[in-house]
């Protein structure tokens, strides 16, 4: 038991001793994949849908015609999403992203609640007529305060921050969008908070551009 004991007490100090250096490699390697996580990514000439999908002609939609799945969670708010940003003048294109997929704009994120990295694919990627480029995601109802979209958010925010730090010639907005009050808010900042109640901490769409 003595031996037992001391063993136990021998691993326990390495162990112990351990988990600085785990803790530091761990955080060495989600940094180095923030760090490649700026990859290119281009809008293909054509993409492949399914029977799931439904034909729609826009105006401003990168893609004609524009296809959206006929049944599933969210499809309300991104369908009115999707004939706002085709009724703005400022919009000179937009697109509707994929959720799988090499073919489409991902961001890596860690899920705050695993500790893992996650693939996260924004909904819409948009370009303004003043040259900036907006990437921005849908949220209705109990999604726009969960913990999820709030992992999503601030990696959003991060990714925005390196993309204008990192390629000068081009301007970078975006945000998780949520409709209220009859308009349409994003939420830009570092941290990101939802109230149901109110809009406190959001900014309209439109004057992210100026």
């Amino acid at each position: 038991k003595v031996a037992n004991s001391a063993l136990r007490a021998a691993l326990t100090q390495t162990l112990k001793s351990y988990r600085p250096n785990l803790l530091a490699q761990l955080k060495e390697k989600r940094e180095k994949a923030l760090q490649s996580e700026v990859e290119t990514f281009k809008v293909l000439e054509t993409y492949a849908y399914t029977d799931d999908y439904e034909a729609h002609e826009m105006q401003r939609c990168i893609l004609s015609p524009f296809y959206i799945r006929k049944e599933y969670n969210g499809r309300k708010i991104e369908w009115a999403f999707a004939q706002y940003l085709d009724a703005l003048p400022e919009v000179e294109w937009w697109l509707k992203n994929g959720d799988s997929g090499k073919d489409y704009l991902s961001i890596r994120y860690t899920d705050s609640q695993t500790g893992e990295l996650s693939l996260f694919y924004p909904d819409w990627i948009v370009r303004f007529t003043n040259g900036t480029i907006g990437i921005f995601d849908t949220k209705g109802g109990i999604t726009a305060v969960s913990q999820d979209t709030k992992d999503k958010g601030e990696e959003l925010q991060r990714r925005i921050k390196k993309l204008n730090s990192l390629v000068r010639e081009q301007h970078y907005v975006g945000g998780i969008v949520r409709f209220a009050n009859g308009k349409w808010y994003a939420n830009n900042a570092d941290t990101y908070t939802c109230n149901p109640m109110n809009t406190d901490g959001w900014s309209l769409l439109e004057d992210l551009l100026v």
